[in-house]
């Protein structure tokens, strides 16, 4: 035996006036657009999904033509923070960073602060300095 629904159909209209509510028509809500013309082209609206350093980069001159840039700047879909020690080139045909660097998260910083002083330690222990000493 196959079971039947019946529905009942409810007239809105009707029972808006009966208890004194007053229907509208609603229109529904224009999208905000995302981009605009701007001098004939079309530019993005939204905010860049870029991470910009945190605070200015220190630099180490290497030579004329190469320096270590550290920055910290976030990163990820979290966006937490990382700091990025990377070579920069600058040439005729390029400037900019290079593959060659590190990016750990900051954590990892007092880690790597430490690794660095112990080498610092070692190279003194060694007498290394002494031979870039100016005479």
């Amino acid at each position: 035996m196959a079971l039947k629904l019946k529905l009942k159909t409810i007239d809105l209209k009707a029972v808006s006036e009966k208890k004194g509510l007053v229907l509208k028509a609603v229109s529904p809500k224009k999208e905000k657009s995302v981009s605009k013309r701007v001098n004939g082209k079309w530019e993005n609206l939204l905010p860049s999904d870029e991470y910009r350093n945190e605070f200015k980069p220190f630099e180490l001159a290497i030579s004329d033509s190469v320096k270590l840039v550290f920055s910290v700047a976030r990163k990820g879909d979290l966006g937490l923070p990382h700091f990025d020690v990377r070579l920069f080139a600058t040439t005729d045909r390029y400037s900019g960073p290079t593959k060659q660097g590190i990016n750990l998260s900051v954590d990892k910083l007092l880690d790597f602060s430490a690794i660095i002083q112990d080498l610092v330690d070692k190279c003194d222990d060694y007498g290394f300095f002494e031979e870039f000493a100016e005479e």
